[in-house]
C-alpha cells in the first residue's frame, strides 16, 4: 500500500451534503470494494459474504440498533479488502506461510484501515476491518487490543470470521463440519474470542443445523 506519509488526505468535499447523498455514496462506495475484492479473488469475496450474513444474524440476536447492524454486516463484507495489496500466491498457498510472509498476511488489517480512511463516508466501517484479528485475551493483532477494548463489531466479525474460515475449503486446508466450527468456537470462547459473542452465534446457529446437531450446540452452551 502506498505510504500514508506520502499520500493524500481522505476526501472531505467542497460543502454539505444531503442525507441521501451520503447513503448513496456511503453504498456505492461498500458496492465499489466489494466488487474490486470479487474480481480479483472470489474465493475472499465470497467468504466475506457469508462472514457478512453470519456477523448480521449475530447482532441481530443481540437487539443491536438497525443503524449499528448494518454497520457490522458491511463492515465484514469488506474486512478482508486490505488483501487487495497481498499476493494471491501466498494467500491461496497450500503449504504454511513463512513468518515473513505471515507478518505480510498480517498487513491487511492496517491496509484496509488504509483504504477506508480516504473514504470518509467508510470511517463508520474502520473498527471490523481493522480489528478483527484482535483477541479476547489480548494476544491478537494488529493493536493486541483485549476485552471491551476492542470495538464491538471487531469481535463479532472475528467469531463470524473464524467459523467461516474452519468450515469453509482452503487451500491448506478441508472443510470442517459446522458442529466441529461451533465446537471449535466454543473451545475458544473466553480467550481468542468474547464469550457472549460466541453464545449468541451458538444460539443462531440452532435455527441452521439439523434436528439430531441441537442437542451438541446446547450442550456447548453450558
Amino acid at each position: 500500500m502506498p505510504d500514508p506519509a506520502n499520500s493524500p488526505p481522505p476526501f472531505v468535499g467542497n460543502g454539505s451534503l444531503s442525507e441521501l447523498e451520503i447513503d448513496l455514496f456511503y453504498e456505492h462506495s461498500i458496492v465499489m470494494l466489494s466488487n474490486m475484492l470479487k474480481a480479483r479473488d472470489p474465493v475472499t469475496h465470497s467468504h466475506c459474504q457469508r462472514v457478512s450474513d453470519n456477523a448480521r444474524q449475530i447482532a441481530e440476536h443481540l437487539n443491536l440498533p438497525q443503524l449499528t447492524v448494518e454497520h457490522i454486516a458491511d463492515s465484514a463484507l469488506i474486512h478482508d479488502i486490505g488483501k487487495l495489496a497481498l499476493s494471491l500466491e501466498d494467500l491461496h498457498k497450500a503449504e504454511p506461510l513463512s513468518a515473513l510472509e505471515y507478518e505480510q498476511f498480517k498487513s491487511h488489517t492496517t491496509n484496509g484501515k488504509w483504504i477506508l480512511e480516504h473514504i470518509r463516508f467508510l470511517h463508520p466501517l474502520i473498527g471490523g476491518v481493522y480489528h478483527h484479528h484482535e483477541r479476547w485475551d489480548g494476544g491478537g493483532y494488529p493493536l493486541g487490543l483485549a476485552g471491551n477494548a476492542i470495538p464491538l463489531m471487531a469481535r463479532i466479525i472475528a467469531v463470524a470470521d473464524a467459523f467461516d474460515a474452519i468450515t469453509s475449503q482452503r487451500a491448506y486446508q478441508s472443510a470442517q463440519s459446522i458442529e466441529y466450527g461451533l465446537e471449535e468456537l466454543a473451545s475458544c470462547s473466553g480467550t481468542q474470542f468474547d464469550p457472549q459473542i460466541v453464545d449468541a452465534f451458538l444460539i443462531v446457529m440452532q435455527e441452521r443445523v439439523p434436528p439430531r446437531s441441537r442437542m451438541q450446540l446446547v450442550a456447548l452452551e453450558r
